[in-house]
């Protein structure tokens, strides 16, 4: 039988017992009741049994002694709550014990005479449990009604809360409690475990100060404006506590006591990081819950408003906690000095890379993994000009790629991978194998951009090694800005650029990222910020000018808002650690509290006869599929045209071409590709403009 039926005859035994009490009898509260039936000696056997037995017998006795870890007493105290809810004649043998109408629960009292009757409970242990609710009303799980104003506390009425209600009576059985975060549970609490590591990666006077605080005032504030840099560091104290972190998601409620309660050994760590403040009301539950069940960890953004809460700022992580992430996770000391330089992670992150990355391995495990076009560009050369997609690990040259440890071409995959899947909507993940041997530009700029490359390599060791700090306000972020007419190659250069360095590509959608709503905008911002600047990838703005351009003058509350905006990104590119390219058309529309923040600007010029000429044969299929008598030099001399119109004449060219029983492209191809894209781009298409071609224009318009 359950403990829950149990429970429910317990208050009708008592109930019937208390009836067979002469009237002219004065009930004495410590003294067992009158059993003329003999109902107990088997009653108080079975509760015995099940109060003894294993926790999964009984799967509500588990639930509270196992999950919430009550003791006996508490355990039958809610069992007797939820029996009076669930059967409507223990209610009325509850308000029968309770000697009133107007309360049909169970009272401390007939609770302590229970427990005396059928476990041999002291009479003051069972009435002392029960009193005010007890642990259980500590913890949440009951309230204390007061229905008759004056009366003794030994008769108020202890009822089990809706929150825990509304979870039983969710389930199709009436003996399970509902798990955290399922329906019925209004906090809506989603969990995850992260095992302690072997070390901790912030130093160790961090560790010791966050552990201090946190033994000190039970419930510890981190300050942050990088989730993954708070959730490490509180990894970092469940490691050095020899404890899990337990992850917690929650939804506009504080989780109860129970709740966390329920989630076994393990520190708890609350994420409030989507929450720009945290309303008074919550706050005094955090403080109610630091009173019960410390310690706990909150993670709430820079800006949080915190009352009294003991509050710590957590630095983001750099290079040194970069390296010291991927040593924990079992890295070779050169593959984590090289996957340091490029990734910064959390441990649980690292962790996930690993298990992807061997599962990748796994299905390829004795062959060569082909990384498809354009890959083995994306995972890139690092600073010792060494392919990943080439090697095992280095440092270690006699090693072989094994299950436990995958390559660092797999392990930097997954890490791309993964990054790109965090990222969503709110980007359009560019992937090309464009190399920089193919970006036509004149001396001065290929220059700037091997000084790009450089100082991405170099930065490792300027921040880490050579203990380099920015003087000013500015972070250790690269910002570049490419500026130029349209067509003349921005884009293709940062497909370039971020293969050359082994980033994914990512272009913001400013349709997806810019809302009406308030705090909406600076919230994604938030999230494509922080993805980039852990080394996933390179943010390439397009018409940069739309989102970054010059703040106007306040007329109303949406140039207010808008200038607002504009602010958050100017904090964000103060902050930024990470690789954005600022691609504009309209240079002179860039506000120039922007353009302060640019480590290097490459404008972009219109090409000039060397580099048409160069954009042209680059632009046109392979010899074997042009024509014998194919004229370019006039459209070279001819057209100042961008890179990107020039490739758009190639490729309809080649389509004409193909649509040829020769299948190769004439001169008359390109006099019809160039008409139409100078019809597209506007510019003058006389006969005049093609000279020696205008007999062939005739056929092309």
């Amino acid at each position: 039988m359950s403990s829950l039926e149990l429970a429910r005859q317990a208050l009708v035994t008592a109930a019937r017992c208390a009836l067979a009490v002469p009237p002219e009898e004065v009930a004495v509260a410590d003294r067992p009741w009158p059993d003329p039936d003999a109902l107990w000696p088997m009653l108080a056997a079975q509760m015995d049994q099940v109060s003894q037995g294993p926790h999964r017998v009984d799967p509500l006795l588990g639930r509270l002694r196992g999950d919430l870890g009550l003791d006996v007493l508490e355990s039958w105290l809610i069992s007797c709550c939820l029996a009076t809810e669930m059967f409507p004649d223990a209610a009325a043998a509850a308000s029968l014990l309770a000697e009133e109408d107007r309360i049909s629960l169970v009272t401390p009292v007939a609770f302590g005479r229970i427990m005396q009757q059928a476990l041999g409970i002291p009479y003051a242990e069972g009435l002392c449990c029960a009193l005010e609710g007890g642990r259980a009303k500590n913890l949440g799980l009951i309230d204390v009604l007061d229905v008759l104003p004056g009366a003794p506390v030994t008769h108020r009425g202890l009822r089990i809360t809706a929150r825990e209600l509304a979870g039983l009576l969710a389930t199709s059985s009436a003996t399970t409690l509902r798990p955290m975060g399922s329906v019925g549970n209004p906090s809506q609490v989603w969990v995850e475990r992260e095992a302690p590591a072997k070390g901790t990666v912030f130093d160790a006077a961090t560790v010791a100060g966050a552990r201090n605080l946190l033994s000190e005032r039970g419930i510890l504030c981190l300050r942050t404006s990088s989730r993954r840099a708070a959730q490490q560091l509180a990894l970092d104290l469940a490691s050095d506590r020899a404890e899990q972190a337990l992850f917690l998601r929650t939804g506009e409620d504080v989780p109860s006591a129970a709740e966390l309660a329920r989630l076994g050994e393990g520190l708890p760590v609350l994420d409030f990081m989507d929450r720009g403040s945290l309303p008074a009301e919550q706050l005094a539950l955090l403080r109610a819950l630091s009173a019960l069940e410390p310690p706990i960890i909150v993670l709430v953004p820079a800006t949080a408003e915190l009352g009294r809460f003991a509050a710590l700022a957590v630095p983001d992580l750099g290079y040194s906690e970069a390296l010291r992430v991927w040593q924990l996770a079992g890295q070779a000391s050169g593959t984590a000095e090289r996957l340091a330089r490029r990734f910064r992670l959390a441990l649980s992150e690292v962790r996930s890379v690993v298990r992807e990355a061997r599962d990748r391995h796994a299905a390829s495990f004795g062959t060569d993994p082909s990384v498809g076009p354009g890959a083995s560009a994306a995972l890139g050369a690092d600073d010792s000009g060494i392919d990943d997609s080439k090697i095992v690990m280095l440092g270690e040259a006699s090693a072989s790629p094994t299950l436990e440890h995958p390559p660092r071409a797999e392990l930097t995959r997954a890490v791309l991978a993964q990054g790109a899947r965090k990222m969503g909507k709110l980007v359009t993940h560019l992937v090309s194998d464009a190399r920089l041997e193919e970006l036509v530009l004149p001396d001065r700029q290929r220059r700037l951009l091997d000084d790009v490359i450089g100082w991405y390599e170099a930065s490792a060791r300027v921040f880490g090694e050579m203990a380099m700090h920015p003087s000013s306000h500015l972070g250790r972020g690269l910002i570049c800005l490419f500026s130029g007419p349209p067509g003349t190659g921005k884009t293709f250069a940062a497909q370039c650029l971020a293969n050359r360095l082994g980033l994914n590509l990512y272009r913001i959608d400013l349709s997806q990222v810019v809302s009406k709503y308030i705090g909406e905008t600076e919230k994604a911002l938030s999230t494509v910020f922080d993805e980039a600047a852990a080394g996933h990838g390179l943010l390439l703005f397009d018409e940069a000018d739309a989102l970054f351009g010059k703040r106007s003058s306040v007329k109303d509350a949406h140039d207010r808002y808008a200038n607002i905006e504009v602010g958050y990104l100017l904090q964000r590119l103060e902050s930024f650690s990470g690789v954005a390219i600022l691609a504009t058309n309209l240079r002179s529309n860039m506000d120039q509290a922007f353009v302060r923040r640019i480590r290097f600007l490459l404008d972009f010029p219109m090409p000039d006869r060397p580099m048409r000429q160069l954009l042209w044969q680059q632009a046109l299929p392979g010899a074997a599929h042009r024509a014998d008598e194919l004229a370019v030099e006039p459209l070279i001399e001819r057209f100042r045209l961008s890179g990107g119109s020039i490739q758009n004449i190639g490729l309809a060219a080649a389509h004409l071409a193909a649509a040829t029983p020769s299948g190769r492209v004439s001169t008359e191809h390109l006099v019809r590709a160039t008409y139409r894209e100078l019809e597209k781009t506007g510019q003058a298409r006389s006969k005049g403009e093609f000279g020696p071609l205008a007999e062939l224009l005739e056929e092309a318009v």
